[in-house]
């Protein structure tokens, strides 16, 4: 018989030998493509994101894989990749810049350190029982510290890029190949991959259903709504007057991926103000947040993430920060998807494995 029969019978023996056999393989697997194991995971993340687009190429303009391909690609990147590393490199820079500033006093509208420190002494002072004061010159030198490390790791970031290439080089053509992978055969992905599977159609079609769609919805709606709260956030800040505002909305886009993430910089920011004096604005900065900022989540996420993707508050919280802590930046997808895996194979369970 062939090497694929289904109709072929085995002994319980082989069978049990067979599962150790394919556990041992995926185990010793896991552990050699573990140091691209992520660059393989986010490329197909990216190919799956953006076969729409590769589909759409290949409908409207009728050109062979050897062009749609390439194009589908360099959208990917000038949409992606190139936005985020360039973004990224700009905060780091901006960031040294922020505390030099802070730490030579050159803010204006009362938020230098020099203006700070004394304040805040003033308003410990008022606290029962602590007698413990700020000292300028200590933070001055703190801030200034930082600022040479940042700029310092900036430094040696690229000196050291030459060392990466070793990663680096490898990780790109991965990614190509592996995206071309996904482009060109994503039908007969889902097909072998629905062959693989021993549970009946309805199931594989409620995985395939709810992973689909918390992808989708994590990726469209993280995106859009930490855009327009960091959007949100910027503009408030600068209509209150305080320094680097565009630098602080860039900043808050980033946090806005995780819930209540704008909140970070918008609070303080108003606490601050108020404590310098600027009473209205500081009141307006955290009356905007909690009014205008963090109801966009509210109004936006029941519109961008698909019901089949819903799951309770909590649950997707805690996903998301046990994402990061797991896969970093790309863990705010992973971990809720992981999360509604986990949960649909509950309700498997309960409803069809289950005794009753």
């Amino acid at each position: 018989p062939s090497l694929y029969d289904r109709s072929m019978q085995h002994t319980p023996h082989a069978r049990r030998f067979f599962y150790v056999l394919l556990t041992v393989v995926v185990v010793l697997a896991v552990l050699f493509l573990r140091p691209y194991l992520m660059v393989v995971l986010f490329a197909g993340l990216l190919a799956f994101l953006f076969h729409p687009l590769y589909a759409w190429l290949r409908r409207v303009t009728k050109l062979r894989d050897w062009l749609v391909v390439p194009i589908s690609m360099l959208g990917v990147f000038l949409t992606f990749v190139i936005p985020l590393v360039a973004v990224g490199t700009l905060v780091a820079q901006v960031v040294g810049d922020f505390a030099r500033s802070a730490a030579l006093s050159t803010f204006t509208n009362d938020f230098s350190v020099a203006v700070l420190i004394p304040r805040a002494n003033d308003l410990l002072a008022k606290i029962p029982g602590i007698h413990y004061q700020l000292s300028v010159e200590a933070a001055n030198a703190k801030l200034l510290d930082l600022a040479a490390s940042i700029q310092t790791s900036i430094w040696h970031g690229v000196q050291g890029l030459g060392g990466t290439l070793t990663f680096l080089i490898p990780a790109l053509f991965i990614t190509i190949y592996v995206m071309s992978a996904v482009f060109t055969h994503y039908h007969e992905i889902n097909v072998y991959l629905h062959q693989l599977s021993p549970l009946n159609d309805d199931i594989d079609s409620l995985y395939a259903k709810r992973i689909t769609s918390m992808t989708v919805s994590m990726v469209r709606g993280t995106l859009v709504i930490a855009l327009l709260q960091g959007v949100l956030t910027g503009f408030f800040l600068w209509i209150v007057g305080v320094p680097y505002a565009v630098f602080l909305g860039l900043l808050a886009t980033f946090i806005s991926i995780i819930p209540l993430g704008s909140g970070v910089i918008a609070i303080p920011a108003g606490i601050i103000l108020i404590a310098t004096g600027n009473i209205w604005q500081g009141a307006l900065q955290i009356a905007a947040h909690y009014l205008i900022v963090a109801n966009a989540d509210n109004i936006l996420r029941p519109r961008l993430v698909s019901k089949e993707a819903s799951l309770p508050p909590a649950l997707t919280l805690l996903g998301v920060f046990a994402g990061i802590a797991q896969f970093g930046f790309l863990g705010v997808i992973y971990g809720p998807v992981f999360m509604v895996l986990l949960v649909t194979t509950i309700e498997v369970y309960r409803e069809h494995f289950a005794p009753h």
